[in-house]
């Protein structure tokens, strides 16, 4: 997204493109709004304009960027796979923004803790153990659940791939961190 707002922004506005994190979105906003013939509807389809064509050939080049026209599908994909709600494209002012947000009620649990990650009722119950116990061991959090050894050890892996569950320090003297991407 931050390259789409570098190759498609107006260099002629003296603004800078701006990124913004909250607590619930990511604000990108780009000098010089959208070309003529560009609505947002278009661009989630993959219609694009190039306005910077030697800058779009550099990233390309650089593969910071794939095709033209194939970055706001694939981000609007991305953002139904994780199950986050829909990007919202903003034109205003001359300028665009594009806000993608963390996380929507389909991946808030029932304690209230944001999830942005789809996770099944196993990895909620490793992950319910581990907050409370980081330093628990897979055996411990086995019998504390009355889950399989095997069980687990198949969802700490898919947790920690998902980015949800991170180990720091060694296996014996280590601790489990959970995270919600």
């Amino acid at each position: 997204m931050i390259a789409n707002a570098l190759v498609h922004r107006s260099y002629l506005e003296p603004e800078s493109v701006q990124i913004a994190l909250f607590s619930d979105r990511l604000e990108v906003t780009s000098p010089g709004g959208l070309m003529r013939g560009v609505t947002p509807e278009k661009m989630k389809e993959g219609f694009s304009k190039i306005r910077n064509r030697a800058l779009a050939n550099a990233f390309a080049y650089m593969n910071l960027i794939e095709k033209w026209g194939s970055g706001f599908p694939r981000i609007f994909r991305n953002c139904r796979d994780y199950g986050l709600k829909e990007p919202e494209i903003v034109d205003f002012d001359g300028d665009l923004r594009v806000n993608l947000y963390r996380t929507t009620d389909q991946t808030t649990d029932q304690t209230g803790t944001n999830m942005p990650v789809k996770l099944n009722k196993k990895e909620k119950i490793i992950l319910s153990y581990l907050k409370k116990k980081p330093d628990g061991t897979q055996h411990e959090i086995a019998k504390a659940t009355s889950l399989s050894l095997s069980t687990i050890k198949y969802y700490m892996k898919k947790l920690q791939e998902k980015g949800c569950l991170q180990r720091m320090g060694t296996h014996r003297k280590g601790y489990w961190v959970v995270r919600f991407n």
